[in-house]
């Protein structure tokens, strides 16, 4: 069988059952650091709740992280950043290999009839 030639967007993509918005502000997080939702929404040009719903489903997948900022005068707001890249790999490595198993088992199933 042939090698086929994946990229780490398209890894993530199947592994983590990201979208190519949340693999966008994850690229973006690793360049730029810890950045508000605000300007997300002004790099990526999106509005704020597209970028709210991607920044939540990259946090559920284990790619983006949330902390919580508090004003000198009262209020709090948050800034977002992306996961380390041997966390992500390790994850999505973890995630392939779960389908895998799976995947083996109803083939096993399929071949049986």
């Amino acid at each position: 069988m042939a090698e086929v030639a994946v990229t780490w967007e398209e890894a993530l993509t199947l592994a983590l059952g990201l979208g190519p918005l949340e693999v966008e502000i994850y690229r973006m997080l690793m360049q730029k650091g810890s950045t508000r939702a605000g300007a997300i929404c002004e790099n990526l040009h999106r509005e704020m709740s597209t970028v709210h719903r991607s920044l939540h489903k990259g946090m559920a997948a284990g790619v983006v992280l949330r902390e919580k900022k508090t004003y000198r005068r009262g209020g709090y707001y948050y800034v977002y950043d992306a996961v380390e890249r041997d966390k992500v790999a390790k994850r999505a490595r973890e995630a392939i290999a779960v389908w895998q198993k799976g995947a083996g088992a109803a083939l096993d199933k399929f071949a049986k009839g």
